[in-house]
């Protein structure tokens, strides 16, 4: 039996708003994140089984936002590129200076695959997108280099695309994500023997030592809810 948008769904929108986790800029001053909304029509009657039904979608919007401490006001940097699958939606970002990066993931991993590594300028906006980059981008600390996980090797390119490379394979360990501490200097985030565990990474060596550090949650990234709902404190 078809029937219409308004005998199938609720007339009343609903709307619901979705936020990454995210990070803080190297000053420690702004806060940036993924605020995911959608407008849908709520499934009713028949529309309703078996499992609860689909909802109607109207719009579905997706936006890199920043929170700023001195401000306590959320403004808009761009919209986001790629599909967020699972909720809350998860995205990894870096904040150095003028420069951003991003990915969202996808549990689908055909999606995921697709979605690109996003560089912001977050002064002019103006963005870039890298396809098959890595996962969980991270720049360094002048911003002219971006790190990612590619192939359970650390992937490090320039922020035009250009001179990538395989800079570290950690082998059978696991590399979940790194971050930057200088320029020739980072900490791996592995899981080695079921266990999550820090090293750092001496670039120009190539070489790796267990850094006593403690294993960091959420890729580095922390809760947006926690940091809009207490004004950046």
């Amino acid at each position: 039996m078809l029937c219409s948008i308004f005998s199938c769904y609720e007339k009343e929108l609903t709307r619901a708003v979705h936020y990454s986790t995210g990070r803080w800029d190297s000053s420690g001053r702004e806060f940036i994140f993924l605020r995911w909304e959608r407008d849908f029509h709520q499934p009713k009657g028949a529309a309703r089984f078996p499992d609860g039904g689909i909802p109607k979608y109207v719009r579905d919007e997706k936006f890199i936002c920043v929170f700023s401490r001195d401000t306590g006001e959320v403004r808009v940097a761009a919209r986001a590129s790629g599909i967020p699958r699972g909720y809350p939606p998860s995205a990894r970002f870096s904040r150095k200076g003028d420069m951003a990066a991003y990915k969202i993931w996808s549990a689908d991993v055909k999606e995921n695959s697709a979605n690109p590594v996003v560089l912001i300028n977050m002064k002019s906006g103006e963005t870039r997108e890298f396809l098959s980059a890595g996962e969980k981008p991270e720049l360094s600390p002048d911003a002219i280099r971006i790190a990612t996980v590619k192939n359970n090797t650390v992937w490090i390119m320039n922020i035009d695309g250009t001179g990538g490379h395989a800079a570290f394979e950690p082998g059978e360990p696991e590399l979940i994500f790194m971050m930057w501490n200088k320029a020739d200097e980072m900490d791996l985030y592995l899981r080695e023997q079921g266990k999550f565990v820090v090293y750092t990474l001496d670039l120009k060596k190539g070489e790796l030592r267990r850094s006593g550090k403690p294993y960091l949650e959420n890729y580095g990234n922390e809760s947006t809810h926690g940091v809009l709902k207490g004004g950046g404190r």
